[in-house]
């Protein structure tokens, strides 16, 4: 029966290890095609700042059940505060936004839900459903945090907290970036989910503000050539 199990928690580990693995590779190609679009717009010297639309929207979820809503909701408060505070957008809206429009719009909301749903559990994005949504809310891409907690098998408690951040374009569907923290959770700190997610959330934005923002050495050349 141990044996099973472990075989189990292997296959499970092995096929989020692989998921991963493909959704950067994706991500990779999505660049890349976004990339010579930005050239045949004439633009030259492509940095990574060039791929982030001047507008995006936050979502967030949770596909954890042992994170409760009141922890998921500062999760999601946090990312708000610590991605707005790195000023790379023009125009920044918080989940509430989408809400709130989407009351407006029963067929779009169920849409969104199939869309979030797909792409919280196989990191598929629908350009079908992501376009018109984004042309709804009036911005470019979307930004999307997520909290899960799966089954490690060479962890000591056997569970990992994990907190990712994606990046989606709008105009093409495509998730352009990826990014995940991760902490193995023992057995006492299941009861403080909350406070480590919070510590996780200010590394995912350090993250993303060291991958988007140009580089002061890198804007000083681009000055002094223009």
């Amino acid at each position: 029966m141990k044996t099973c199990l472990l075989l189990i928690f292997t296959a499970l580990t092995l096929s989020a290890c692989s998921l991963n693995v493909t959704s950067e590779a994706f991500a990779a190609k999505a660049r890349a095609k976004k990339e010579v679009k930005l050239v045949e717009q004439g633009l030259t010297h492509i940095q990574n700042h060039y791929l982030l639309a001047p507008s995006t929207n936050l979502f967030f979820l949770t596909t954890a059940k042992q994170v409760p809503e009141q922890a998921s909701e500062k999760i999601t408060a946090q990312l708000k505060n610590g991605l707005q505070s790195t000023q790379l957008f023009k125009q920044f809206f918080g989940p509430e936004n989408a809400e709130q429009k989407l009351l407006e719009d029963r067929a779009l909301k169920i849409q969104a839900e199939i869309y979030f749903d797909s792409l919280g559990a196989v990191a598929v994005s629908d350009r079908d459903i992501a376009n018109p949504l984004g042309n709804y809310l009036q911005v470019g891409s979307f930004l999307v945090g997520q909290v899960s907690l799966w089954p490690c098998a060479s962890c000591d408690n056997q569970s990992m907290l994990r907190l990712k951040l994606r990046l989606i374009d709008i105009e093409s569907g495509d998730i352009l970036w990826t990014c995940s923290v991760e902490r193995e959770l023992f057995g006492f700190e299941m009861a403080q989910i909350e406070p480590i997610a919070l510590e996780m959330a200010d590394q995912l934005v350090i993250l993303f503000d060291n991958r988007f923002r140009t580089k002061w050495h890198r804007s000083r050349y681009e000055n002094l050539k223009g």
